[in-house]
């Protein structure tokens, strides 16, 4: 039978029928198919180099031949055939596809993003949202090592995916946008300068096609062409700058600095200069030679016992939370944090030089001892320190060395591993965290050597007239840091121990809010913005994660009582942010009275929502206060909301993100997750309400708990898998909406 009807598209993708292009192969593709099938990738080759012996260029066979490779784990070999179809037949888009997919595999992300950009230059209207999908795996692939711009430019070319991919890549790309520890210059939405006013029409010609190529997503042909413009000695600057961005949206991103650099090399200084310098600063990998190595030091281990017990009698000794020996799925050990001095006493009025800090990490397994530690300088000491603490435990021989990780000289000079004695408050811990950035930045920074001044310390560079930019540059990063203690530090003052003026002051009846770069949201003056701009203020802020000019925001905002009146004005949230950021700050008076002008105004809302403040409220106090003086109010919520779907769904995502309830997934069906409520559990039945009133509700006193969770029915217990069959009476379930 027949592979396809010969009147049919070809199943290689060529868009040809297949009667006029491959099934003349299908004898070949049948044959290796079937080895493939019983198992014999070896013998699946032979057929197919048979038939690519009488037809090289059938695109079928050369694609089965790379997929067979493929899954022999020769990416190379798969590579190599892969080109040479496309070499043949450019524009081929399932080889296109396979091809991106084994460069992803065999290169990583960032490679798979440059042969990404041969694909979607190729799409077409139909077969773009096939390859919409790539996008958004690349996305994810960029995210997880770091380089968020050209994440966010591949989820805005999945949302034209279709309804599959578009939904997902959405999320992913608010999700980079809001996070509060991505710095603003690696998500700041920047745009493409136009073509010069000025330019010649041949100029201005290739210019707008570039322009063109790149707002289609053809990033690589866009940087080619900007690239070729970049002579121009009137007009080359601008397209240096155009290209430098479009390397950094397919993560070219070493090339991507060196344009930019050539755009602030032939630029006079302007804030667009000033932003993409702080820019290239933020994302420059230091060479290798400026980084520490972290080291796994291993010893077997022969008595166990005898090395915990010599360990808890180590009073610079501290437990640490279970982990695994590396980033396999290794089982976790027990941990032990070591410290530079012995472990204090808890008081109201420690000072930050006298809280001990981490020197490394013991890893104790059943049969291994690990030291994990920085290549510092340190390391010999900490091993004799090892080695003498646990004495006969271990045998006297040399330890296996692991590199695990290589962190920059530069960051670990200002990473401050404070351990804080137990049961030290958290208002006087917040506190101490202040004072420790205040002191980093204004007493070691500026005697730290800094990669960005080519490592001269920032006080050195400020009497070197070629560094003066780049150091102007390196303070407004620091700036613009989204920090509460920045707005501690004497900026002016900071400037001018560095012998530079203090940027300029943004003028708030000037200022476009919607267009400033993100960073700077943090410089406007908020409290003399008129409403449409603080609004505006406020709304980029919560979008991009700029937490210190969206809660000044909110601040303002909530002061204005006209403006709090309006129906368009987001209350809700605004009163939120402000009773959360006051619990944060340990001022519980001030979470109080944010969380009463929100009862207020809700109650002049035309749809009311009062669940939502009662799960502010809980999230407050569970910032604030011991489990003992909320988990009664918790208890109450549970139970309101048992038999209500929506509050049921509500109150569950609350108790996840407040790490009470956890998201587990199944071993061995990776599609279906499992609750985990034991922290839940455990609350509620240490300091949760002991009795039910007649009526049933809950009252305060009882020698049996009986309080609904989560993962109950309104009379049962347990963990309920979603996917599975309603569970029987002694085997709870999880009610979640929609089930």
């Amino acid at each position: 039978m027949s592979l396809a009807d010969a009147y049919s598209p070809c199943l290689c993708g060529s868009g040809q029928k297949y009667k006029w292009c491959c099934q003349k192969v299908e004898a070949y593709f049948e044959r290796s198919q079937r080895l493939v099938q019983s198992g014999q990738l070896e013998m699946a080759l032979k057929p197919l180099d048979e038939g690519l012996g009488k037809f090289p260029d059938s695109p079928l066979l050369l694609l089965r031949k790379a997929f067979v490779l493929v899954n022999l784990g020769q990416m190379e070999a798969a590579l190599r055939v892969l080109d040479l179809l496309l070499e043949r037949q450019p524009g081929h888009v399932r080889g296109l596809i396979l091809k991106n997919h084994v460069v992803y595999e065999h290169e990583g992300p960032e490679g798979a993003a440059r042969v990404f950009q041969e694909a979607w230059s190729v799409a077409t209207e139909e077969n773009r949202a096939e390859i919409a999908a790539l996008a958004h795996r690349i996305g994810l692939g960029l995210r997880a090592i770091g380089l968020d711009l050209a994440a966010l430019r591949h989820f805005e070319l999945a949302a034209s995916g279709g309804p599959d991919v578009a939904p997902q890549a959405a999320r992913a790309r608010a999700g980079i946008e809001a996070a509060p520890g991505i710095t603003p210059w690696a998500k700041n939405p920047y745009t493409l300068s136009p073509a010069p006013a000025n330019a010649s029409g041949d100029f201005r010609e290739k210019f707008e096609r570039a322009l063109a190529w790149a707002r289609d997503g053809a990033w690589a042909a866009a940087a080619a062409a900007f690239d070729l413009l970049s002579a121009d000695p009137r007009h080359g600057a601008v397209a240096d700058r155009n290209q430098g961005l479009c390397r950094l949206w397919f993560a070219d991103q070493t090339a991507a600095i060196e344009s930019i650099r050539r755009y602030i090399a032939r630029t006079p200084p302007c804030d667009d200069v000033l932003e993409l310098e702080a820019l290239c600063q933020t994302i420059e990998e230091p060479p290798p030679a400026e980084t520490w190595d972290v080291v796994q030091l291993s010893w077997p281990l022969r008595d166990r016992a005898r090395l915990l017990e010599a360990i808890a009698g180590d009073r610079t000794c501290t437990q640490a939370a279970k982990r695994p020996l590396d980033d396999s799925d290794s089982p976790e050990v027990e941990a032990f944090i070591l410290l530079d001095r012995p472990m204090i006493e808890a008081r109201p009025d420690l000072t930050p030089r006298e809280i001990p800090q981490l020197e490394a990490v013991l890893m104790v397994g059943p049969d291994v001892l690990v030291l994990e530690a920085h290549d510092d300088g340190r390391l010999d000491r900490l091993t004799d320190r090892v080695l003498a603490l646990a004495g006969r435990a271990i045998p006297p021989a040399h330890p296996r060395t692991k590199i695990v990780d290589r962190n920059p000289k530069f960051e670990s000079a200002f990473v401050w591993h404070a351990v804080p004695p137990r049961g030290m408050q958290r208002t006087d811990l917040q506190r101490i965290q202040r004072e420790r950035a205040l002191e980093s930045l204004v007493e070691t920074w500026p005697k730290t050597p800094n990669p960005s001044l080519d490592w001269r310390t920032p006080l050195e560079a400020s009497s070197i007239p070629e560094l003066r930019f780049p150091l102007r540059a390196a303070l407004l990063v620091l700036r613009c840091l989204s920090e509460e203690w920045v707005d501690r530090v004497d900026w002016t003052a900071l400037y001018h121990r560095h012998k530079l003026e203090p940027e300029p002051a943004i003028d708030p009846a000037a200022v476009d809010v919607g267009a400033i770069h993100i960073a700077r949201l943090e410089l406007v003056p908020i409290d003399a913005l008129d409403d449409d701009r603080l609004i505006t203020l406020f709304a980029r802020a919560e979008r991009y994660g700029i937490r210190r000019a969206r809660n000044a925001a909110a601040r303002r905002i909530a002061g204005r009582i006209d403006l709090m009146a309006r129906e368009a004005v987001p209350a809700r949230e605004i009163l939120s942010l402000l009773v959360l950021e006051s619990a944060d700050l340990g001022d519980a008076a001030a979470a109080a009275l944010w969380l009463r002008k929100g009862r207020e105004i809700e109650e002049t809302r035309s749809a009311r929502d009062p669940f939502h403040w009662d799960l502010v409220e809980l999230e407050s106090r569970i910032r604030t206060e011991p489990p003992e003086s909320w988990a009664t109010n918790l208890a109450v919520l549970l139970d309101r909301a048992k038999s209500n779907t929506a509050m049921n769904s509500r109150l569950l995502v609350k108790l996840i993100g407040l790490g009470l309830v956890r998201v587990l997934s199944e071993p061995d069906r990776p599609e279906e997750y499992t609750l985990d409520t034991r922290v839940l559990e455990a609350v509620l039945s240490q300091y949760g309400p002991r009795v039910r009133t007649a009526d049933g509700k809950i009252g305060l006193a009882e020698s049996e708990s009986r309080v609904w969770t989560p993962d109950q029915a309104p009379a049962e217990g347990g963990v309920w898998t979603p996917g599975a069959q309603p569970a029987p009476a002694e085997r709870p379930r999880l009610i979640l909406p929609g089930q």
